[in-house]
């Protein structure tokens, strides 16, 4: 990789404080991100603790991927690499948070999975969705699906979707 600016330098040997670094498209802000995720790896040395690089897009995440991917050979044999995650925001909740946990809140015999309404099962004219409402209870198309409510009986609430 090409040699840090020192500014670019002071941001990746900043004490473990939050920070929020603007500059404008092209000004190395990807590599400057990568750089200081290896040293606060590197400097927590066989630590368990692990390290998140956070984003909002899966472009960026896969272009911090990429870039730590080439930034970490020099630390191939090294298993500290094992404890770093670089994932967009809902991807490091549904993983870390909600699969882990969820079912447990939800007291359910398996871990759950969510649903966005887009997901293509639902068009899928082999499944069967039931609409139910008092005593109407009937069939629905998956595409008819516009409002998902779960009924939880065991804590007598309903969940919309």
């Amino acid at each position: 990789m090409d040699k840090l600016s020192d500014q670019q330098q002071t941001i990746v040997d900043a004490s473990l404080n939050s920070m929020s670094v603007v500059a404008c498209a092209g000004s190395g802000k990807t590599k400057t991100a990568v750089q200081r995720l290896a040293k606060i790896r590197r400097d927590l040395g066989h630590s368990r603790s692990h390290v998140a690089l956070l984003s909002f897009s899966n472009i960026a995440v896969n272009t911090f991927r990429e870039a730590y991917s080439e930034n970490s050979i020099l630390d191939a044999n090294n298993a500290i690499n094992n404890r770093v995650t670089i994932d967009t925001f809902d991807g490091f909740i549904t993983s870390n948070i909600l699969r882990p946990h969820a079912y447990r809140t939800m007291r359910c015999n398996r871990v759950p999975f969510l649903l966005t309404g887009t997901e293509p099962f639902l068009q899928n004219k082999k499944f069967k969705y039931w609409y139910e409402q008092s005593t109407d209870k009937r069939s629905v198309e998956g595409a008819g699906i516009k409002d998902i409510v779960v009924n939880i009986p065991l804590c007598q609430t309903s969940c919309r979707l």
